[in-house]
């Protein structure tokens, strides 16, 4: 299962760089990663990363980046959606006419 050998990789990862940090005086340093909601099929990544890593990994991992961006799990509406050519910005300098137009 990818899914499984990636989450044990993860771990592993931030083991050793959370190590590597301490080893060199970067006490400061937080290691983690990003990932974006996990739904679906990915749900059981985080629980298969905790179950690798242990209560080790859970303690060398200072953070988890949620990245949510707009548009990812469904298109938008048409309602939404703006035309370049309609945006005030999308003109040319000194002209009426929309530069992508």
């Amino acid at each position: 299962m990818i899914e499984a050998e990636y989450a044990l990789h993860m771990a592993r990862s931030v083991l050793a760089a959370d190590d590597e940090a301490r080893r060199q005086g970067f006490d400061p340093l937080r290691v983690g990663f990003d990932t974006t909601p996990l739904s679906g099929p990915g749900e059981d990544f985080v629980a298969a990363l905790t179950d690798h890593g242990g209560t080790e990994f859970t303690a060398a991992l200072g953070y988890v980046g949620l990245d949510l961006f707009p548009d990812v799990f469904q298109p938008p509406s048409a309602s939404t959606r703006t035309s370049p050519c309609a945006t005030p910005t999308a003109r040319r300098p000194g002209s009426s006419t929309p530069s992508a137009c």
